[in-house]
């Protein structure tokens, strides 16, 4: 039911709304007003406002409250069921449209409500039907102006996965500071001369849901909402500088006016260069050189010339100085920070021997490890055989897990982390300069950690990864490397590769996951490796092609690619004891096995069925064709009857299939037809693997491919040729959203290769895969976690992702920002969480201790 603002159905509640269309100007948001003409600018609302009708539509149509002393309206959205459509308020002008030609952005004055977040639909409709369209959370917090760009725009076009957390405060002209907010992400089309509705719903929610609405307007013309939300969010250490958070860093305001009083003219100059200004004599950045401005640049210029070679010297000195005061506060800073977290540690190491009391032993509550990290004294154990490699643990209730053995012969559970690499935390520069407050210039230390790269070299343009992503080569500068240099100068490599051993050990790890840096290989920890095989073979598709497509398996050129990629990574640690083991490649695209859309569930099959097997590079194609000549005993004709599809002979097989012609897999014969071609793709897949990896490094194990998208098809290759099976699961715990059931029948080991639990409130906008609302939510999502690790009895450890957040920016391979650290951007821990990770990581191992009795290798080890 559509209900306008003169129907009589809504007279007593609309009528106040009605008669303030007539009354509505310019207000602070103290008394906005929902009637505020949004087809005039800002300003202009002073003089004349058009009167326009509010309207419900749908179902779930908001209940609307009269306006309240603030100026505002309470928007009550009732239960409804999830299948059901949105409902909606809809604000029309009363005649005619509105042209927003001159302006970029709506404003509306907002308010959730409730005291958690809520999600709002936001629509933009012209007269020609045409929709802009929008979705975001609005948090829970004081009313705020949101602005709603009016073209499609996402946060990936200005360089990351997630914009700016909102609100954040922003000051006008005279110094006046309000909350504001952008909204992020935009999609459709919109002719801004012809606005027909603005409308403001929300989907059905379990219970009733209420926001307040103000003022909706326009804002003056020449604002720019977009580039505004992301001006200025970066600081000089990499920090987002809208939020503060424990652990944040600040330069002091004494040593920053020391800093700034003796930055050399040219190093500002270079500053403002960097920052896009085209005249550096233009101060105040309003793109004129006013006369003040002139005589300004005059007298320093004089003022310039007039230094003697020893004012010079004196000047460069105390420039140095103050450098080097501001690098050794920001150093004990992030001491102070260490030290805390080794006293919190050191408390809580007491805390446990305090609770035992008299019957503390270090055998029942800190288990004895070997060298490598295995739980001694266990029943069973060996000598080993000096590698690693898979056993079962015999517990006292009689049942058996799989774990993994040391090189030494006791039984090891991997607490790991991803990624404990001090590279690769690049963001580009380039062409955003106006993102961040401060870059290094030439001139300066820190400018050192600037350099250019071009992501598409790792990770092509077209992959999923980096789609409608801007920003894929350029200018980039490392805030983590700045930071580290700042902390532990020249030396900071090294100094970063002891301190970060020490932290993992000490926090209760005991392996470095994918993606470690090789220095990490030094701290005597057990660590695993990943190698990536590329290469000039064909691929297949499974619709998405994330990273990219997966290896044709059946292509001579993946197995040549395979060879050369085991042969080099192998070289360098054929021999270490410490190495558990090998990943080949990483969330490849198998498809999804659980999807009931037979186009995703047999993604591959279709991707091979699409080729046409005359093209050299058709080898799947080719593969498939004679998997069913097999199937169907040369019988073209079977096959057509089972696919109900015309088949004249093989040839019309082999052609190239349209989308259209593909056949049903809701089919069960079709079914079973596609899955024996995943089947033979995956083992032809997996075998290889193994066997190039056998031949290339015999002692260690096999750990996988980390599987993200997978099939019933690809575990059960996997199963059958690796050691360990690995998967990357991002889930509350194993106990929701992992196919347990059905992995127990395997009877294979298993190890969770990637899980992180993200929030947005310490930084980078992006709270990863798997959100929790808070930072305090990160440690207890860690524990349940880990405790359905040790509950699954397969599963042989668990490797967080990953050791340090990214940039707030997006880091440069993928523009992936999230906030998913154990460490911040300035190399201090995040104190809390690392603390409740090394107690749950303490708990685990004490809890595996108690329960075990006896332990026995499995007779498939890595010889």
């Amino acid at each position: 039911m559509s209900v306008t603002a003169t129907s009589p159905l809504p007279r007593l509640r609309l009528g106040r709304i009605a008669l303030a269309l007539l009354l509505a100007c310019y207000l602070p948001m103290a008394s906005a007003q929902l009637v505020a003409d949004p087809g005039k600018p800002d300003a202009a609302q002073q003089k004349d406002v058009l009167p326009y009708a509010i309207d419900r539509d749908g179902p779930g149509a908001p209940a609307i409250s009269a306006v309240d002393g603030d100026g505002f309206v309470t928007l009550s959205f009732g239960p409804g069921k999830a299948q059901d459509a949105p409902g909606w308020l809809v604000i029309r002008p009363r005649e005619g449209h509105w042209d927003w030609h001159a302006v970029k952005s709506l404003r509306m004055h907002v308010q959730n409500a409730m005291p958690w977040a809520l999600t709002l639909l936001m629509q933009l409709k012209d007269e020609q039907g045409q929709t802009l369209q929008a979705t975001l959370a609005l948090p829970p917090s004081g009313p705020f102006a949101l602005a709603m760009p009016l073209s499609a725009t996402l946060p990936l076009q200005m360089g990351m996965r997630s914009g700016p957390v909102i609100p954040w405060t922003v000051k006008d002209a005279n110094g006046a500071e309000s909350p504001l907010g952008l909204v992020e992400t935009t999609a459709g089309t919109l002719d801004t001369t012809k606005i027909r509705e603005i409308r403001i719903g929300m989907p059905p929610p379990d219970a009733e849901q209420k926001i307040r609405l103000g003022k909706v307007f326009l804002p003056p013309i020449g604002t720019d909402d977009l580039q505004a939300g992301y001006t200025g969010i970066v600081d000089a250490y990499g920090q987002y500088t809208r939020a503060d958070w424990p652990g944040k860093y600040r330069l002091p305001r004494k040593l920053a006016r020391a800093l700034e009083e003796a930055t050399p003219p040219d190093v500002k100059t270079a500053r403002r260069k960097a920052d896009g200004v085209k005249d550096v004599r233009d101060l105040d950045g309003d793109g004129k050189v006013s006369k003040r401005e002139q005589r300004l640049a005059r007298t320093e210029e004089q003022a310039e010339k007039r230094l003697t070679a020893r004012q010079k010297a004196r000047r460069a000195k105390a420039w140095r100085d103050a450098q080097e005061a501001a690098r050794a506060d920001f150093a004990l800073h992030a001491r102070q920070a260490d030290q805390k977290l080794a006293n919190a540690l050191a408390a809580l190491q007491d805390e446990d021997e305090e609770n035992a009391g008299a019957s503390y032993s270090a055998d029942k509550h800190r288990p004895a490890l070997d060298r490598f990290g295995g739980i001694t004294g266990i029943e069973g154990s060996s000598h080993g055989n000096g590698w690693f490699r898979t056993g079962h643990l015999t517990l006292k209730d009689g049942s058996r897990r799989h774990i993994l053995i040391t090189p030494e012969g006791n039984p090891f559970f991997s607490f790991g982390v991803n990624a404990v690499q001090r590279d690769n935390s690049e963001t580009f520069v380039g062409g955003r300069e106006f993102q961040f407050t401060s870059l290094p210039v030439r001139g300066m230390a820190e400018y050192r950690f600037t350099q250019k790269k071009d992501s598409t070299e790792t990770l092509p343009a077209d992959s999923g990864a980096q789609r409608n992503r801007h920003f894929l080569k350029g200018q980039t500068h490392n805030f983590y490397h700045a930071n580290l240099y700042r902390r532990d100068g020249d030396d900071w490599a090294q100094r970063w590769v002891t301190r970060t051993g020490k932290r993992l050990k000490s926090w209760g790890f005991n392996t470095v996951g994918a993606w470690s840096d090789d220095s990490m290989n030094r701290v005597k920890l057990p660590y695993t490796r990943i190698a990536h095989v590329s290469g000039p073979f064909a691929r297949l598709s499974d619709g998405n092609d994330w990273w990219q497509g997966i290896p044709d398996a059946f292509d001579p050129a993946f197995g040549h690619a395979l060879e050369a990629t085991l042969k080099k990574e192998t070289a360098s640690s054929q021999d270490d004891p410490y190495l558990i083991g090998w990943f080949v490649d990483n969330e490849l695209g198998w498809g999804n096995g659980s999807a009931p859309d037979p186009l995703a569930r047999y993604a591959l099959a279709y991707s091979a069925l699409k080729m046409d097997a005359a093209q050299p590079q058709a080898h799947a194609k080719r593969a498939l064709v004679k998997l069913l000549r097999e199937r169907y005993n040369d019988d073209v004709q079977e096959l057509a009857r089972v696919w109900q599809r015309p088949l004249s002979d093989w040839k019309a097989l082999e052609a190239a299939w349209p989308a259209e012609r593909l056949p049903d897999g809701r089919n069960p014969q079709v079914a079973a037809d596609l899955s024996a071609f995943l089947r033979l793709h995956a083992e032809t897949y997996y075998s290889q693997v193994a066997q190039a990896l056998k031949k290339h490094d015999p002692h260690h194990l096999y750990l996988g491919s980390r599987f993200a998208g997978r099939t019933p098809e690809s575990i059960a290759a996997c199963a059958r040729w690796c050691d360990v099976v690995s998967f990357n699961l991002y889930i509350p715990s194993l106990r929701e959203g992992f196919e347990a059931e059905e992995f127990a029948r395997i009877d294979k080991p298993a190890l969770l290769t990637e899980f992180h639990f993200g929030s947005s409130d310490r930084g980078p906008f992006w709270p990863g895969v798997m959100v929790v609302n808070t930072e305090a939510e990160r440690g207890p999502a860690y524990r349940k976690m880990l405790e359905s690790v040790l509950a699954n009895r397969q599963f042989v450890g668990a490797h967080w992702f990953q050791y340090l957040d990214q940039p707030v920016t997006g880091r440069w391979l993928d523009g992936e920002n999230g906030h998913l650290g154990l460490v911040g951007i300035t190399d201090v821990p995040w104190h809390d969480f690392v603390l409740s990770v090394a107690r749950t990581n303490r708990d685990v191992l004490g809890q595996l201790r108690r329960e075990a009795a006896s332990v026995s290798t499995s007779g498939k080890s890595s010889d």
